[in-house]
């Protein structure tokens, strides 16, 4: 029975390490809500539809002014979706890392996200997507024949920057009840 109790620890304390490589890497989904929608517009939204937006990032990444440039590495990934358009940190006008880079995330002393800075030109689909920092909230505005953006607003919304909670992997679950059931077993054999 030692040998088995030996074995069990041995490969929880493997499970654990093998995702210690990847602990610093932090994933959170939060939701929004839509302020403003034109009737008609091209993602089928109507004012007060939720919308959802993600990020995965590496809290090391963090600068010393509080902001975390999501470019810098391409583990890191920002996604907002809005009906059925989901804008990627990849088309964001200043995807890239440094001081210049984008899309930005802002965050408080302890550590949770207080903004977002995030710009996507479609100029296939003649709108632009532009967040607010300042205010928390993002719009989307048509752009004219040229390509420029217009004041003429499709959709907005604002943010919320409450995480979601995560819920536990059921893998986690199993293990768990796995080894409350082999504990069982021994304290039932002695």
């Amino acid at each position: 029975m030692r040998k088995q109790f030996t074995a069990i620890i041995a490969t929880l304390l493997i499970v654990l390490f093998a995702g210690a490589a990847q602990a610093a890497l932090v994933t959170e989904t939060f939701s929004g809500t839509i302020t403003y929608a034109a009737d008609d517009n091209v993602f089928g939204v109507s004012t007060d539809d939720i919308f959802s937006w993600a990020t995965t990032y590496d809290i090391s990444y963090l600068a010393s002014d509080g902001y975390l440039v999501i470019g810098d590495s391409d583990d890191m990934a920002l996604s907002v979706t809005v009906g059925s358009r989901t804008f990627v940190e990849t088309e964001d006008d200043f995807y890239g890392s440094g001081d210049f880079g984008a899309p930005l995330l802002e965050f408080d002393a302890d550590n949770n996200i207080i903004a977002i800075s995030f710009t996507v030109v479609d100029n296939d689909n003649g709108y632009q997507f532009v967040t607010d920092t300042l205010d928390g909230t993002f719009a989307i505005y048509l752009l004219d024949d040229e390509g420029t953006c217009t004041t003429t607003e499709i959709v907005t919304g604002a943010f919320s920057f409450d995480a979601a909670p995560v819920p536990v992997p059921a893998a986690a679950w199993l293990l768990g009840s796995g080894l409350l059931g082999v504990l069982g077993l021994r304290r039932r054999k002695a």
